[in-house]
């Protein structure tokens, strides 16, 4: 008799976490279908992933489901069970298939977990007439995930059977599964229900936040490894950037996964938006409940270190962005991974012992907290500008599939900006045409001689904007890490391309931004220092160009290149028009 093991349910309770797996689905694209398990289909552990929370399970006995199939003379009925698999066992599987699939899935990097999913439990299954069996539930024992904390590792398993209980133990089958927990079920943006939603959590996403928090106990533990986890990303794969990459206008988590994959995403560079996302929302998948929300409204800072520098200065921030607990209030608590601050008693001079606020209470000036370290006193009498902005809080949504906004700042910051950069002396002046059909640049080669695009543009979705195109440009130099993005907007009108222009200048987290009067740049321009990055409007065309490498370089020249790929083009497109009324 030949039993063969033809798929296994993880998650088999859709609508509960308590017993089994909860829903998870693989990345924005991809999802992960039930059963998570699939003969000749779940060939690496990757293949078979499956997510489970401690809180929720915790005092359960857990249970999968498997399906089976017999061929051959023999007893309808078996006993069936699954051991631990482990290298070990190389000697009694000798060298056939079974050991050598065995082997190939025993790696280093699951070794010291080993099986927290325990063994199956043995069961009686019965076969039909057709030799197959329905789902058959299975209980799960020495199950080790509530004392292992938060984990991403590889539960190995060797199927067995037998006739009787006098007969020795055949087996007949390897499986191996990644298997993610943490330590209650994800907090929003992630969600359970329906089970389409883009919006589960990713398992591509959990393989991350798993590590980063390995071992975790609690939820103030994990959210202070994946803080600092994130803040070690400036260590050689990230630069500060003063303008966003990854949260604007959802958080672009695929591409975020594919600068720590060793590409090059949306760009090598992160600002306090996207650290303050990146933690909230990979914290959350641990169970932690965490939101972003802005300091502000614009204040000097005392010397602080960015994210990817080594060097400590001042500065002037316009809005500051971390992650919180509860509701932003100065009694709440704060994670950043964007900004080392100094943890001495006198946070104003030298010496400078940097700390990474982690769990840290916000507090008042007067108090050694968040809000001490960062900012020097408010002056005497006056209104502190260094104050929680409970306005701007929020969770963005994951990925680029569903509309999201580049807003998500407090009225107060678009009012400053709407001063700071005299958006009246430029929010009226006719354009010099109202409406222009440009072709995409990112198609031009000839506007980036000397580079490659990295990926084909991509186009997220934002409310009340038309098109959105981002691109990514890669030097085609040796020995250089240089990277350029496009970034552009069509709006509806050229009225409506200003006010999103100047929300976007809102968002430049540094004053640090000029307007750029000569030479002339489309219809209104704004650079940033050093020139790393431009914005201007042409029409109701609103484009960004930035430096994204870690090391930064003046991107102006190409930004007036791409205006005039829209003058001739506007310029053709007249001298048609003109045509045709002949």
């Amino acid at each position: 008799m030949n039993v063969t093991l033809e798929a296994i349910k993880f998650n088999h309770v859709p609508d509960s976490a308590t017993v089994d797996a909860f829903n998870i689905r693989r990345n924005e694209t991809e999802p992960v279908h039930v059963p998570e398990w699939r003969k000749g289909i779940s060939v690496k552990p990757e293949d078979s992933p499956a997510a489970y929370a401690i809180s929720e399970t915790r005092g359960n006995t857990l249970t999968i489901k498997a399906k089976f199939k017999a061929t051959g003379p023999g007893s309808p009925k078996v006993q069936v069970r699954a051991v631990e698999a482990r290298e070990q066992h190389r000697q009694s599987l000798g060298c056939g298939p079974i050991g050598f699939v065995l082997r190939a899935f025993s790696t280093a990097q699951t070794a010291p977990v080993g099986n927290v999913l325990g063994v199956v439990r043995q069961e009686k299954i019965t076969f039909n007439a057709a030799g197959e069996t329905d789902f058959v539930t299975f209980k799960l024992s020495g199950v080790r995930l509530w004392s292992v904390g938060v984990s991403a590792s590889t539960t190995n398993w060797r199927w067995q059977f037998r006739a009787k209980r006098s007969d020795r133990w055949t087996d007949f089958a390897v499986t191996s599964h990644r298997i993610y927990t943490v330590l209650e079920v994800p907090k929003e943006p992630w969600e359970q229900m329906p089970a389409d939603e883009t919006q589960l959590p990713w398992a591509d996403a959990l393989e991350y936040a798993c590590d980063w928090g390995t071992g975790a106990h609690d939820l103030d533990e994990a959210a202070t490894l994946v803080t600092h986890s994130v803040n070690d990303l400036g260590l050689s794969l990230v630069s500060y950037s003063g303008s966003s990459i990854y949260a604007c206008p959802n958080f672009d988590c695929g591409k975020f996964l594919d600068l720590l994959q060793n590409g090059t995403g949306l760009g090598r560079a992160l600002n306090c938006s996207d650290c303050a996302t990146i933690v909230s929302s990979f914290a959350n998948l641990l169970g932690c409940d965490l939101s972003q929300s802005l300091i502000g409204t614009v204040f000097k800072t005392n010397p602080i270190k960015k994210i990817g520098s080594q060097l400590r200065a001042t500065t002037t921030f316009v809005g500051h962005e971390v992650a919180w607990k509860g509701d932003a209030t100065p009694d709440d608590q704060v994670f950043d991974a964007c900004v080392q601050v100094d943890g001495d008693p006198d946070p104003f001079k030298d010496p400078f012992h940097p700390l990474l606020a982690t769990n840290l209470r916000f507090g008042k000036a007067s108090e050694q907290g968040y809000r001490f370290r960062l900012s020097p006193p408010p002056p005497e009498n006056g209104p502190d500008p260094c104050t929680p902005m409970a306005n701007s809080k929020q969770r963005r949504p994951i990925g680029k599939s569903i509309p999201g906004t580049c807003d998500g700042f407090d009225a107060i910051l678009l009012d400053f900006a709407r001063q700071h950069y005299k958006f009246e002396t430029w929010s009226d002046s006719d354009p010099v045409w109202q409406s222009l059909s440009i072709p995409n640049p990112s198609a031009e080669k000839k506007l980036f001689s000397g580079w490659e695009l990295v990926s084909p543009p991509q186009h997220p979705k934002i409310i009340n904007v038309l098109e959105v195109t981002q691109a990514v440009w890669r030097s085609l130099e040796k020995d250089t890490e240089a990277l350029i993005r496009l970034d552009l907007f069509r709006c509806q009108t050229w009225s409506e391309a200003r006010l999103f222009a100047l929300q976007r200048l809102a968002r430049f987290q540094e004053l640090n931004v000029q307007r750029l009067v000569t030479p002339a740049l489309g219809d209104i321009a704004f650079v940033e220092s050093g020139e790393v990055s431009v914005l201007f409007v042409r029409s109701e065309h609103v484009i960004m160009m930035r430096s994204v490498g870690r090391v930064r370089f003046p991107v102006t020249e190409i930004a007036f290149m791409i205006d005039n790929h829209f003058l001739q083009s506007a310029t053709t497109q007249n001298l048609s028009a003109k045509d045709q009324k002949r």
